[in-house]
């Protein structure tokens, strides 16, 4: 074991002891042990689909803030369709760090697999993130249906019915296997019955 996958080590076992002053230390001794971002980089990309979450689904901030997010941006700017894949894994730490969720213009979890999916169409991985981050918006959409369409956290007008509905027709034509049919025709129906009534 290297001195950088030993110090790794060494902070999840006192994090995972609930030692927080002696997890604070490991952690900034595990940082601290880099000299390079090629190195850095080297070392995300070979353990980033293992790194630890805590039970919000987030990975500790200084290794996000210092070492992950600074290599998946510079791969965002360079339209890398891993590093924006990875930058929609990682939200939850987005969402909790507004400044650095600021230099991505607020962006969502929603439009970073959309980006990762056109950035690398062919990617079976990042089109089913994207097919979910479609289901998962519309569910909230409709979810208290009978009572109306959610567009955010407000009933959604006309003008925003219709971008459900390419939603909609988005997902439809990504769901090659339709396992999603009977919800399309669902959500079709409720549309119908709203943009009706809204005329």
């Amino acid at each position: 074991m290297n001195q950088k996958s030993a110090l790794y080590e060494k902070f999840k076992r006192v994090e995972e002891q609930g030692l927080k002053s002696e997890a604070k230390v490991a952690v900034e001794q595990f940082i601290a042990s880099f000299r390079t971002n090629k190195e850095k980089s080297h070392w995300i990309w070979s353990n980033i689909s293992t790194l630890s979450e805590n039970n919000h689904g987030r990975i500790r901030h200084e290794i996000f803030e210092r070492l992950v997010f600074p290599c998946l941006l510079e791969g965002y700017k360079a339209n890398d369709g891993a590093s924006i894949y990875w930058l929609g894994v990682t939200v939850q730490n987005l969402y909790q760090a507004s400044h650095l969720h600021k230099q991505l213009d607020w962006i969502t979890e929603f439009q970073l697999f959309e980006l990762a999916h056109k950035a690398e169409p062919e990617n079976e991985q990042y089109k089913h993130a994207y097919i979910q981050s479609i289901v998962k918006w519309l569910e909230h959409c409709f979810h208290e249906w009978p009572h109306g369409v959610l567009y955010g956290n407000d009933g959604a007008n006309q003008e925003q019915l219709k971008e459900i509905w390419s939603s909609i027709e988005q997902l439809e034509f990504l769901d090659n296997r339709k396992v999603f049919k009977k919800n399309f025709e669902d959500w079709k129906r409720i549309l119908n019955s709203e943009l009706n009534d809204s005329i």
